[in-house]
């Protein structure tokens, strides 16, 4: 996976009681994106990897979020 982008970060503010806001974070790679949310008032953070590599290896993906 090869970043062609600087990441990008927002914070977006609460929108209703079952969206309290948090930082939202993208950055494209060669192959498609990565992106992250942040729920920091509700405790989790969700992380999307798009890819249209067929045979990218997991242990690639855990090394790019330490």
């Amino acid at each position: 996976m090869f970043p062609i982008c600087e990441p990008v970060v927002a914070e977006a503010g609460s929108n209703n009681k079952k969206d309290p806001g948090g930082l939202s974070g993208f950055v494209m790679i060669a192959e498609s994106h990565v992106s992250l949310h942040t729920f920091p008032n509700r405790g989790f953070v969700t992380i999307d990897v798009y890819t249209c590599q067929n045979d990218l290896g997991t242990d690639k993906l855990t090394g790019l979020f330490r």
